[in-house]
């Protein structure tokens, strides 16, 4: 039952991982869509104390859609990350729950040969006691 809980523990840390990229993904999308609509090259905050030529503009928003495309490299690999690890881990809980299984079975299996034999033993005990008092 551990295993499974630290399965499950792991699957959240990557699922809040995944999630912390796609808000950082949909953070730049926002940043450029507030750039590409300032046409006066003004940028947030920083347009109210300095205007942006025409290059500066150009330069950051090359930057901006350079960095909204790194960032959408990294959500849909921590979206990949996420789905093989969801996929290993149901493929190792489902091999240790068929190995607990086996191993259940093979016990009681075990179990029943014992139990036969005390039994065979115990019956031969009592033919050979029941010989004894007969002669």
């Amino acid at each position: 039952m551990d295993s499974v809980v630290e399965v499950v523990r792991k699957y959240h840390k990557k699922k809040i991982s995944a999630e912390k990229q796609a808000d950082l993904y949909a953070n730049k999308i926002r940043e450029l869509q507030e750039h590409e609509l300032s046409e006066d090259g003004n940028f947030g905050i920083l347009g109210i104390f300095k205007r942006q030529t025409p290059e500066q503009y150009r330069a950051h928003l090359d930057l901006l859609r350079e960095c909204l495309e790194e960032e959408k490299k990294k959500t849909v690999e921590a979206e990949k990350e996420i789905e093989e690890y969801t996929r290993t881990a149901l493929e190792e809980i489902r091999f240790f729950d068929d190995l607990k299984f086996k191993e259940l079975h093979q016990i009681f299996v075990d179990y029943a040969k014992v139990q036969l034999d005390f039994y065979k033993k115990d019956l031969e005990n009592w033919k050979n006691l029941e010989v004894a008092i007969k002669d």
